[in-house]
């Protein structure tokens, strides 16, 4: 590679991923391209020994690598995201985006996304089938996007627009390379997410084509280290209710009438989060609740319920996971398997 201006922007956001973020960094240097590009790698105050890798790839590589460190986590204070620290200091006309704890699999991933946004200038995004590692139990699951509708055709914005609030299209943000120009286009939120990709897609699914590859392209790691990617029930359940709460905003947002299967989901994950957390208030009141919601919103707030309540989403939980249990052992696939060694 030289010193020309790079043509992509790799960015990466760590914390405490001194185990993984080696992975993420050697990925990006095996990308074979007929053009340059930069690594943003932003470390939000990891202390674990994170910063100490990095530096040590910025000494190898100073030309290549560009981190941020801070002194202090941002997260913890709601600043969040690729778009606060690594997209404002973007010189490539495209950007990439892999997080710390998650790597690239194909060398030549950048090389036929851009390839493909480079001769077809009416999409402004790509991205691609992913597998996913669970690191505790060590199993692979291959091909993560093989139930949704990513291969079949879109007609119009609005189609992958709602596909996107059903999720039943999914765009894997280690897979994604998109034009940085898109981010001019975009209206500001004023609310912010836990998530901070799902807004950006769907902004741009509005505003752009979106191309899907059917190739794997990256791994994501499946930890109990992430407020996305965790085994804790309160916290699984205070992301759903997120991200349900910006699928409603975004619906608001470009005019859209919000669905029954998003209702439904929102009215679920409210009742749900609330009774294990009652202090909470929510953005968004029930939305055309059933008699039962309605009775049911009401009753969490009698302490003497409580307990009654509890035992109900206790036994629902577990019923639940048993049919999930029950149907993955009639129906084993051949996409979730125990590997023999490590994912690297």
């Amino acid at each position: 590679m030289n010193s020309t201006k790079p043509l992509v922007s790799i960015s990466c956001i760590t914390y405490n991923h001194a185990k993984y973020i080696r992975d993420a960094i050697e990925s990006f240097l095996m990308q074979k391209t007929n053009f340059t590009y930069e690594i943003l790698i932003h470390d939000d105050a990891s202390t674990d020994g994170t910063e100490n890798i990095i530096r040590e790839y910025k000494k190898k590589y100073p030309d290549i690598i560009k981190p941020l460190y801070e002194t202090e986590n941002q997260w913890s204070k709601g600043i969040r995201g690729s778009a606060v620290f690594n997209f404002p200091r973007a010189l490539g006309k495209y950007i990439a985006m892999c997080e710390g704890d998650d790597y690239w699999t194909d060398p030549y991933k950048l090389q036929k996304q851009v390839g493909f946004l480079e001769i077809n200038e009416e999409y402004g995004l790509v991205h691609g089938d992913c597998n996913f590692y669970f690191e505790e139990k060590k199993r692979w699951e291959y091909n993560a996007n093989k139930n949704l509708t990513n291969n079949n055709p879109v007609f119009s914005k609005e189609d992958i627009f709602y596909q996107l609030i059903d999720a039943s299209y999914k765009v894997r943000t280690a897979t994604v390379v998109f034009r940085k120009e898109l981010l001019k286009k975009i209206k500001p939120n004023d609310l912010n997410f836990l998530m901070g990709d799902t807004p950006l897609w769907l902004d741009f699914s509005l505003i752009t084509r979106f191309k899907y590859f059917d190739e794997v392209f990256a791994v994501y790691r499946i930890t109990s280290e992430s407020a996305s990617r965790t085994n804790n029930r309160v916290k699984q359940l205070r992301f759903s209710l997120s991200m349900a709460e910006m699928r409603i905003y975004y619906t608001n947002k470009y005019g859209y009438p919000i669905n029954q299967k998003l209702k439904t989901r929102y009215n679920g994950t409210l009742l749900a989060y609330k009774l294990l957390d009652m202090d909470y208030k929510e953005v968004y009141p029930l939305i055309e609740p059933s008699a039962y919601q309605r009775l049911k919103f009401k009753a969490l707030k009698r302490t003497f319920l409580r307990p009654l309540l509890l035992a109900e989403y206790m036994v629902a939980n577990y019923l639940s996971a048993t049919r999930k249990h029950i149907a993955k052992m009639l129906n084993p696939t051949p996409n979730s398997v125990v590997p023999t060694k490590p994912p690297c």
